[in-house]
Order: structure tokens, then C-alpha cells, then sequence
């Protein structure tokens, strides 16, 4: 007994004809009888009536029908079962984000991937933007969630997200006003990532530093900068009234939502982009190319929520010059 025999048999009784069912199976009409007689032969048992007007079913062919569309049922799902697995991504794909970025988009991004493709193994790491920048133009990481800046032009880059830089302060130490200029931001304490860790016009353009001061150690002292590289100690140090910070609304969302920090917004607004990107020259894996589509779609529901302050840009396209 075969499979196709069963589907034949099916399908002439759902039909009720021979050439009816002939012609939707694509099976010559004498053909088809004699896969039934076959059928018919090994059971033991008639299971069709030939008749002028068509086909019946006989008491032993009903009982057959019902068993044979269970059987089919079940090797349909068998089937599906084995298409689904065979359709599902598998491999490992490592990400490297920047501390802030880590803080908005890695655990959502877990759980995407987790729901999208449960048999992708997805590994997050986290550090300063310039050490996750080589770690992936190295070849060490596959993709990476990075500010951009000059450097970036070591990866095939796309800018995904323009986010707002605020002024976060403990509630109580926070500025009065709706906004504050950009060159009042110098006269708050501040903790930021050392210089070498993020691109200069963070520095600048919040701080207004000019190029008399580019000396780490002078510009610590000089701007009553206290320096560390994790979103942790900063967090700490402005809950603890110790300094203040420039950082996106989604690093310390949970904190400015449930009021321990306020963010004040800059004037003119501080912008920087973040760029998803990969090795230049790399040839990106299935999974590879998967993850960043599903990151990409994190961001924007994050845009969307306010988690994130700022704006999609997953349709530009930035190249920098090699030149």
C-alpha cells in the first residue's frame, strides 16, 4: 500500500468520478482505476461501486476513507514538522554593542531572536564603542551596534538610529529650566567616558572645549570631568549626586520613567547616529544578515515606544570616503 494510492482513493470519493478526480490529480483516468483495483486487491475488500453516474463507497470502503484521512493528516503535519525545522536559521552570531546601546536594544534584541529563530545562537557583548568598532573590524565579532564617527569606515556600516543626547542629573540636582544651552552644560560636574572611547564632538559640542585643551588630564581639571567607561558607575555616580552626565534618554530609561533622574534636553539639540555594520570586505552569514534585520526592527519599535529619543534612519545609506 503507497501514500498516493490512499490520496487517489480520497480523492475519488470526495469527487464522487474517476475523470473528475483524473483530472485534478493529473493522472490518466485508466491509470487511476487501475491504482484503485490495486488498492482494492491488497485490502481484500471492494471499496468503490462503479456506477453510470460516478463512484460510491461501499460500507468497507467508508470505514477505509476515514482511516486514510487520518493517515494522511498525520504524514501532512509529519511534513510540516520537518519543513518548519528545516526552514529555521541555525549557527552562532556574536554582537558587539556599545555600553548604551547595549543598555536599549540587547535584551530585546535576545528576546526577537529567541521568538524568530529559537535554534540561532545569538551571543551579546558589550564594551566602549571604539573597542566593539575593532572588535568586529577585526574579524572578532560579526556585526556591531556603534556610534558613528571617522573611524567607522573600517566596517560596511549602516546608520540606524539618530538619538538625542541629554543632560542626566539626580532628580534633585537637575537644572530648573525645560533646556539649557549647550555651553552651560560646563558648568555642572560631569562623569563621561574617557576621550580616546567616544568621537570628540561629544566633548565639543557639549562642553565647548576648544583645541587648547585637548589634553585629557588638562581637560579633566579644567572641566571638573570625572572619567570612567561603564553606564554602571555612571548611573551610580548620578544617583549619588556625585556628577552628572551626557547620555540618551534609553541608557537610564527605567530611572528617568520612575523619576530618580531627569533628563534635560540641549540647545541646540546634541545628535549622534548609531550605525549597525559589519567587517568591511566580510561576505555576512544568513543568520548574520537575520540578526541585524531583526535589530533593525527593534529599533524601530523602540523609536516608536519612546523608549529612545531620536529617529529612524535604516533607509540612509553612508559610506564614508575612503579619501
Amino acid at each position: 500500500m503507497e501514500l498516493k494510492q490512499l490520496r487517489y482513493f480520497t480523492k475519488i470519493a470526495d469527487m464522487g468520478s474517476l475523470s473528475a478526480a483524473s483530472r485534478v490529480l493529473h493522472i490518466s483516468q485508466p491509470s487511476l482505476s487501475y491504482q484503485i483495483s490495486q488498492l482494492e486487491e491488497q485490502i481484500g475488500k471492494k471499496l468503490l461501486l462503479r456506477q453510470p453516474t460516478g463512484v460510491s463507497m461501499t460500507i468497507e470502503g467508508e470505514a477505509f476513507y476515514r482511516e486514510a484521512l487520518q493517515i494522511l493528516r498525520q504524514v501532512d503535519g509529519i511534513q510540516g514538522v520537518v519543513d518548519s525545522v528545516r526552514s529555521q536559521l541555525t549557527g552562532y552570531v556574536s554582537v558587539a554593542m556599545a555600553h548604551t546601546q547595549a543598555m536599549q536594544y540587547a535584551l530585546p534584541l535576545i528576546q526577537k531572536v529567541r521568538d524568530l529563530h529559537p535554534r540561532l545562537q545569538l551571543e551579546v557583548f558589550d564594551g566602549t564603542s571604539r573597542d566593539m568598532l575593532r572588535a568586529v573590524g577585526s574579524g572578532q565579532r560579526d556585526l556591531a551596534v556603534v556610534i558613528w564617527d571617522s573611524e567607522s569606515s573600517i566596517l560596511a556600516a549602516q546608520p540606524a538610529v539618530e538619538e538625542e543626547i541629554f543632560l542626566v542629573s539626580k532628580t534633585e540636582l537637575a537644572p530648573q529650566e525645560k533646556s539649557i544651552l549647550r555651553s552651560d552644560v560646563r558648568r555642572y560636574p560631569l562623569i563621561l567616558p574617557s576621550r580616546d572611547q567616544i568621537p570628540e564632538s561629544l566633548y565639543d559640542l557639549g562642553l565647548g572645549i576648544d583645541e587648547s585643551a585637548k589634553n585629557p588630564e588638562t581637560t579633566a581639571q579644567q572641566y571638573n570631568i570625572i572619567v570612567a567607561n561603564s553606564v554602571g558607575i555612571f548611573r551610580q555616580a548620578i544617583l549619588a549626586g556625585i556628577a552628572h552626565s551626557l547620555q540618551p534618554w534609553g541608557a537610564l530609561h527605567d530611572d528617568i520613567e520612575q523619576g530618580r533622574i531627569i533628563a534635560t534636553p540641549l540647545q541646540p539639540p546634541v545628535l549622534r547616529k548609531v550605525a549597525i555594520g559589519t567587517a568591511r570586505g566580510a561576505a555576512p552569514s544568513q543568520a548574520t544578515r537575520a540578526v541585524q534585520k531583526a535589530l533593525l526592527s527593534v529599533m524601530e519599535s523602540r523609536v516608536a515606544e519612546g523608549f529612545v529619543k531620536g529617529r529612524m534612519l535604516a533607509n540612509e545609506v553612508h559610506e564614508v570616503d575612503k579619501s
